[in-house]
């Protein structure tokens, strides 16, 4: 899938017109004025977005090699996260019987045909009262909600590459590697990575089928436990996309870190990576290695020293 496709993906539905405005600007602007458009986007991107890789499973070497050399990625289903209570919602149907007659109005106005009278829509949204009392909507409002849940494509970064469970959890316990992404060199790809907020308590967030129905999705979607707050994360939502692939301009991808525990082989088929991307004319990637402090139970980030040269940077 195109960015273009990707960016049509992501504007279905309820959309904010002022981003799709910086969007439009985004595309005639220069690189420093791109870096100022991505700040203009309430809880968007930050400047830099990491993505943590590793060698684990049989499919890992392919993602890695679709990141570096085919500047794609794939779009997860919430069905293959490792928290089944993300993006999870519990159904609700609160408010007046005159709210809930009103509801019911608008449902029937929308699928009344051409030319249906008042009258009409009236009697359909009576109708639709007699057979439908509220347990009835919400535990098919429930179950509906779960059926498109399934629908959507998702991709999770993280702001910071220093982070010592992530790298443990999803860097394959330091052997795997931590892809930088510049956001503003690929805005309408990377600058739809909105915030995740950390819920202040166990309860599992409700959608109001009456009331806020489109807000609460957005507001479970964007929503973790506390006990995910060390991922810093900002994530990709498109409707309908689970499974396919997103194009990103290759420059977005500026540096990669490697595990402090990265197998010598695995670093190998990096620099095979590097070396193809290289043979098709893309951007050089920084490299760096991610080392314990000397001092500290924390992590640097150094220069990766080559065979040729001994010195290296931190950062």
């Amino acid at each position: 899938m195109s960015s273009s496709t990707y960016e049509k993906a992501v504007f279905e539905g309820e959309q904010d017109p002022h981003v799709r405005a910086v969007f439009a600007s985004w595309r005639m602007s220069t690189p420093w004025q791109q870096r100022m458009i991505r700040k203009r986007v309430k809880d968007g991107a930050p400047r830099f977005l990491y993505k943590y890789l590793g060698f684990n499973s049989k499919f890992d070497q392919q993602n890695l090699f679709d990141w570096i050399v085919r500047s794609t990625f794939r779009l997860s289903k919430p069905v293959e996260f490792n928290d089944p209570f993300d993006m999870h919602g519990v159904m609700v149907v609160e408010g007046t019987d005159a709210e809930l007659h009103e509801r019911l109005l608008e449902i029937a106005r929308r699928r009344a045909p051409a030319g249906a009278t008042e009258q009409q829509i009236e009697a359909v949204a009576a109708t639709l009262a007699t057979h439908m009392p509220r347990e009835v909507i919400r535990k098919e409002g429930q179950e509906s909600y779960e059926r498109q849940r399934e629908t959507f494509g998702v991709a999770c970064f993280s702001t910071d590459p220093r982070t010592v469970l992530l790298w443990s959890h999803y860097g394959a316990g330091h052997s795997g590697v931590c892809l930088q992404f510049n956001v503003a060199r690929d805005f309408p790809v990377f600058g739809t990575a909105f915030d995740v907020k950390i819920a202040p308590n166990l309860e599992l967030p409700t959608i109001n089928w009456m009331k806020s129905m489109a807000q609460d999705i957005g507001t479970v979607f964007f929503r973790k436990n506390s006990w995910w707050a060390y991922e810093k994360e900002h994530r990709i939502i498109a409707r309908d996309q689970g499974g396919k692939y997103v194009s990103f301009r290759p420059d977005a991808l500026n540096s990669i870190v490697f595990g402090c525990n990265i197998q010598s082989s695995d670093e190998q088929y990096i620099d095979q990576l590097l070396v193809a991307r290289a043979s098709h004319g893309m951007p050089a990637i920084n490299v760096y290695r991610a080392v314990p402090h000397e001092k500290l139970a924390k992590l640097v980030i150094r220069e990766r020293v080559s065979p040729k040269s001994t010195s290296g940077g931190g950062t």
